[in-house]
């Protein structure tokens, strides 16, 4: 199962990618969170969360920086510190693309950092490239 996790408090940007998504490949299962303490939850099983069959662990974490209660930074600390969770690769994917941003990022161990494209044909071709490498490419754990 190709599950992506997608930590984004911005809805409307949850169902662009939801559909750029849905046309590179329909068998993705698209999972969301509002901000980072919901997707450690749902990470983590805890606060009314329970993994299984309808919350799979996913096997790429598309995070935004900006977010209430959890920022994309903190978020991405705990879940780098976790054993059981750093190994998922996580994209950051967000508007910004200050250097300060990017270079924190990097340095908080994200796999790659993409900005947020402006048009929907061109989300598409970059759903459909981070499709191709992280689910053809890349080996990823089990």
């Amino acid at each position: 199962m190709k599950t992506i996790l997608l930590v984004d408090d911005d809805r409307a940007d949850q169902e662009l990618v939801r559909r750029a998504l849905g046309k590179v490949d329909a068998e993705i299962d698209f999972q969301t969170a509002h901000d980072g303490q919901e997707a450690l939850d749902y990470l983590l099983a805890s606060s009314g969360f329970t993994k299984g069959a309808d919350k799979p662990t996913p096997a790429l974490i598309l995070l935004d920086i900006n977010m209430p209660k959890l920022d994309g930074r903190r978020f991405l600390r705990q879940i780098k510190a976790n054993e059981a969770l750093r190994s998922i690769p996580v994209v950051t994917f967000t508007t910004s693309t200050a250097n300060r941003d990017i270079q924190d990022m990097y340095q908080l161990g994200t796999n790659s950092y993409i900005a947020k494209p402006s048009s929907f044909s061109t989300l598409v071709e970059l759903m459909e490239s981070l499709h191709n490498f992280w689910f053809e490419t890349a080996r990823l754990p089990a």
